[in-house]
C-alpha cells in the first residue's frame, strides 16, 4: 500500500513523523500555511516586537492589527479542519506552533481564539518532542525578555534627572 505522505525517521526518538504530503492539493495547503508563517505572521511580529525589544519604543496599534488579522486568518483555517493543512499533522504544524506559542511569550492574547487553543493544546499533546523542542526555547525567550526588560527599565531610570 502506497503512502499518502513522505515518511521520515528520527532515529534518536526512535519516532515516524509525517512530513510532508504526496497529494498536490494538500502539500499546497503545506506551502500556504509555511507561506502565511514566514511572509504574514512573522513580519507582523518583528514589526510590532522588534522596535520594542530593541530599541524600547512603544507598541503601535497598527502592527498590533496585523498580528490580530494573522491570528483571524489562521483561526478560520482551522475551523475547517483539526491540522493546519487537513486532517493529519504536517510540517506546517510543527513550523506554525513555534510562532504562536512564541506570542503568547509577548502577551499576545489568545484566549478569543477558540480554534486556536484547540489547536495549541493538540499540538503540546500529540506532537513528539513539544516540550523540549518548543516548551524550552518558551522558557529561554521569557527569561531573556524579563532580563531585558529589567536592564532597559535600570537604563531608563538612569537617563531619567
Amino acid at each position: 500500500m502506497q503512502s499518502s505522505y513522505t515518511w521520515f525517521e528520527n532515529t534518536a526518538e526512535k519516532t515516524i513523523i509525517r512530513c510532508t504530503p504526496n497529494d498536490p492539493k494538500i502539500q499546497a495547503q503545506v506551502n500556504q500555511i509555511l507561506y502565511f508563517d514566514s511572509d504574514t505572521l512573522y513580519p507582523a511580529f518583528k514589526n510590532q516586537y522588534n522596535p520594542h525589544i530593541y530599541y524600547t519604543i512603544e507598541l503601535i496599534e497598527e502592527t498590533k492589527d496585523k498580528i490580530q488579522e494573522s491570528l483571524e486568518f489562521l483561526e478560520n483555517v482551522l475551523k475547517k479542519s483539526i491540522w493546519t493543512a487537513g486532517d493529519s499533522m504536517t510540517v506546517a504544524d510543527f513550523s506554525l506552533v513555534t510562532s504562536i506559542s512564541t506570542l503568547q511569550v509577548f502577551d499576545v492574547h489568545l484566549e478569543m481564539y477558540e480554534f486556536i487553543n484547540e489547536w495549541l493544546t493538540r499540538c503540546s499533546s500529540k506532537m513528539q518532542g513539544y516540550e523540549m523542542a518548543n516548551l524550552l526555547g518558551i522558557d529561554l525567550t521569557r527569561t531573556l525578555l524579563k532580563s531585558y526588560r529589567e536592564t532597559s527599565d535600570d537604563l531608563s531610570e538612569m537617563d531619567s534627572p
